[in-house]
């Protein structure tokens, strides 16, 4: 089911991460490339400039669901996933999957979804209409019972000193391992990008 996959691109990014370190990142603004953050800019850590001068990176904050920004639709999909309007989920979905989406909410359970508790966004990095949000908080895995991992670093992969080329792609491989959520642009709104 593409909103169990979904769920589970998104959910990827905390269930390993526990095991990544990110050399020393602060889990909150330090010093570096400006970049936005709400309400006011803010310099942020050194890291940031290593992903590209067209990159734009918001720090950590908290943003209402909707398609207005990549921190929306991420926070979004997890609220509607974690109070089981699976159907809600799919307006998070690009366009071109909202029907098959909705057609497949019908058949998703509790039992199929992830739940993130004590989510929050950690960084996000925008270059023109992509974009990769990194999250903190705590991931359930729904057939595994109470098997839980943590993420505390808001900074995680994003540290890494790698280009936003690299954390897109990488974004899109392997949700065995750490990944940060991919968001793309699509007639002037934010949606979570699917490979499938």
């Amino acid at each position: 089911m593409k909103s169990v996959v979904l769920a589970g691109a998104v959910a990827a990014g905390v269930l390993a991460v526990a095991a990544c370190s990110s050399g020393g990142a602060s889990t909150g603004p330090g010093t570096g490339a400006t970049a936005s953050s709400s309400p006011s800019t803010v310099s942020l850590p050194s890291w940031a400039s290593a992903l590209g001068s067209s990159v734009t990176v918001t720090a950590p904050q908290t943003v209402s669901p909707g398609n207005g920004t990549p921190g929306a639709v991420v926070t979004g999909l997890i609220r509607a996933f974690n109070s089981g309007k699976f159907s809600q989920s799919c307006g998070y979905d690009e366009p071109k999957g909202q029907a098959q989406c909705k057609a497949e909410a019908a058949e998703i359970t509790a039992s199929d979804i992830p739940t993130i508790k004590h989510f929050a966004l950690g960084y996000v990095a925008v270059d023109g209409s992509q974009a990769v949000v990194g999250i903190t908080g705590t991931i359930c895995e729904p057939t595994s019972g109470s098997k839980c991992s943590t993420n505390t670093d808001a900074a995680a992969v994003f540290s890494s000193t790698k280009t936003f080329s690299d954390l897109w792609t990488n974004s899109l491989k392997d949700t065995s391992s750490y990944s940060l959520t991919p968001c793309v642009k699509v007639g002037g709104k934010w949606y979570i990008y699917s490979t499938s």
